[in-house]
């Protein structure tokens, strides 16, 4: 849920669910996070975890979201601070989720509305869709042709969709389209019609192709950071598709991103900041960790993004692969799914640094 804007790049990171001791946090003298092995608390509530996938914290209301792409709840939906269980939903509908947003769907209930991108690796294959849901459960809309993977705009086609975002006015939803499928691209579409108004990208290496772009933020000069998960980069366009920067600073390759932070757009002394997520599973010589990015947050220049450097870091467990993850805005908290062990952790910030 992101009304403050920052971006989170996600990787891998790891948790024994039955609280096991684990190595402290290596953080900077800026923030730090600690694993709380108490979270979640009513996991003997759900059946066994399988391919933990996608979260996202509604900070008014306090509670985390989660979906996973084969395990029973398919979504379930949590106490931020106790870890209880409030409810679950969606095994009748979602195929193969993976990524989930929230958006403010009433400023006068505080309510959300659920966005889930269904991949559709199922067999029947019910999915390549986006779904959106009301914060019980009941499905409001979908988005795409359900069971129909391809690589059509009108109307639109999937194939593993893999995560969205809004553009800061709300009125186009702008996915990253090909985690493995027949796609490497992002699809720029009207919030109310779903019609595309524009998409570019192509498999390749070059500037403006793309190799699993797995995950998208949208900071608040409205550009379009994409996550280039098997090109080891972050890519950064305008909303009409125009390639502005790649940045290489990471030390590992980004899995998902998120904004958070300042909101000022145009203040040059105010910095947007990026939390990425990076590693393991894209092979020998990655470390994981998670890494904070800054940018320069001046919407007159939109070029100007400022110089591609980690202003933060810290390692985190190595056994797993994180796969999305989600930041608090109010207490600053991460949240993360980790796919490849099906996992779900909470990381509390004991040093609240970004203000």
């Amino acid at each position: 849920m992101t009304s403050m804007r920052t971006v989170v790049v996600i990787g891998v990171l790891a948790f024994s669910q039955c609280g096991a001791a684990r190595p402290a946090v290596e953080t900077s003298s800026r923030d730090s996070w600690a694993l709380d092995s108490s979270w979640p608390a009513d996991l003997n509530k759900i059946g066994a975890m399988n391919g933990t996938s996608g979260v996202d914290v509604d900070p008014v209301r306090g509670e985390v979201y989660m979906c996973q792409q084969r395990g029973s709840p398919r979504v379930s939906v949590w106490d931020s601070k106790t870890g209880k269980l409030l409810r679950t939903w969606g095994d009748d509908v979602l195929d193969t989720p993976h990524g989930l947003r929230l958006k403010p769907s009433s400023i006068t209930t505080g309510d959300v509305e659920v966005w889930i991108m269904d991949m559709g690796v199922g067999v029947p294959d019910t999915g390549n869709v986006i779904r959106v849901f009301s914060s019980d459960g009941k499905l409001l809309r979908t988005i795409g042709t359900p069971g129909s993977e391809g690589t059509g705009l009108d109307p639109v086609q999937f194939s593993h969709v893999a995560d969205m975002d809004w553009s800061t006015n709300e009125k186009v939803i702008v996915a990253v389209d090909g985690d493995g499928g027949l796609n490497n691209r992002v699809v720029a579409m009207d919030a109310v019609t779903s019609k595309v108004v524009k998409s570019w990208g192509k498999l390749g290496t070059a500037n403006g192709a793309f190799d699993i772009p797995h995950g998208i933020a949208i900071d608040v000069c409205d550009r379009v950071w994409v996550a280039d998960r098997k090109n080891n980069r972050t890519q950064v366009f305008t909303l009409d598709g125009e390639w502005l920067a790649t940045w290489t600073c990471m030390n590992e390759p980004p899995y998902g991103l998120r904004m958070f932070g300042a909101t000022e757009q145009n203040d040059a002394a105010t910095s947007g900041r990026v939390l990425v997520t990076g590693g393991g599973n894209n092979g020998a010589g990655f470390v994981n960790r998670l890494e904070v990015l800054s940018f320069t947050q001046d919407c007159t220049n939109p070029r100007d993004l400022g110089d591609c450097a980690v202003v933060q870091s810290f390692k985190v467990d190595p056994d797993s692969t994180a796969h999305f993850s989600a930041i608090d805005e109010k207490t600053h908290d991460i949240y993360v799914c980790e796919v490849s062990t099906n996992k779900f952790v909470k990381y509390t910030n004991t040093k609240f640094a970004w203000q």
